[in-house]
């Protein structure tokens, strides 16, 4: 009787606790939907005192102009992962459990255990100087941008230096180390007139979350540490993302 009682006990904790989250998920969406304001031809970020405009998209090598609701998803996305809510559906604790004992072989090595994978908007990058663009001109001021912008791959603190191999070598997708905003996407975007800004990129990655284990000869499983890898997308060697202005 006791312990169908704790077992009752548990299954309500774990019922309340998750209404409890996913009510936190819709609120902190709802939130950053009232944050990122769609204003005539613009996004205007009412916690920044930003605004966004002129978003293109980088979609098979080509330049595509993209939708002002999209582009709001993809900030509201970004966002969203950026604060480590369950939306991600990834626990990204990084402490080490321990599994077993060690069965005495004295030969270790470390494997990596995909369990997840998803899509990954990244924090933007600067492309340009500020760019003041007169109101008494006839037309938006064209941003140039002629230094080479890398985007790197990226792993979760609980990442040691040598497991980034295991790891890109053990994801499902084919892995980037790096790619690059090509110089060619230059003056795709423009200052409006009477504003001061600049050109950003907001990269794509692919992401994988899983555990690396530490495991004997005989396939005995050690230990093993929660870990999140980032690999930049790329399309003929051409990063993709997107570029806009803010100002």
């Amino acid at each position: 009787m006791f312990k169908l009682r704790l077992i009752l006990v548990l299954c309500l904790y774990f019922f309340l606790f998750s209404g409890v989250i996913m009510a936190k998920e819709e609120v902190v969406e709802e939130d950053l939907k009232d944050r990122f304001e769609i204003r005539e031809n613009y996004i205007y970020d009412k916690k920044e005192d930003r605004r966004f405009m002129n978003p293109i998209s980088i979609e098979d090598g080509l330049i595509v102009e993209q939708d002002l609701e999209e582009f709001k998803k993809k900030l509201i996305n970004k966002e969203l992962l950026n604060q480590n809510i369950p939306y991600n559906k990834i626990n990204m604790e990084s402490n080490e459990n321990d599994i077993g004992p060690l069965d005495g072989s004295g030969s270790i090595t470390n494997r990596y255990v995909e369990q997840v994978t998803y899509p990954r908007v990244g924090n933007s990058v600067r492309l340009s100087r500020n760019i003041s663009c007169s109101e008494d001109l006839v037309s938006d001021c064209p941003i140039s941008f002629s230094e080479e912008t890398t985007i790197s791959q990226e792993f979760s603190g609980s990442v040691e230096v040598g497991w980034r191999s295991i790891i890109s070598g053990g994801a499902s997708f084919a892995w980037n180390t790096g790619s690059v905003v090509s110089q060619s996407l230059s003056e795709t975007v423009a200052v409006p007139r009477g504003e001061t800004g600049h050109a950003r990129y907001m990269p794509n990655f692919d992401a994988t979350s899983g555990v690396v284990q530490r495991v004997t000869a005989q396939g005995t499983v050690l230990s093993e540490t929660r870990v999140v890898g980032y690999s930049p997308q790329k399309e003929d060697g051409v990063a993709t993302g997107t570029i806009y202005v803010e100002y």
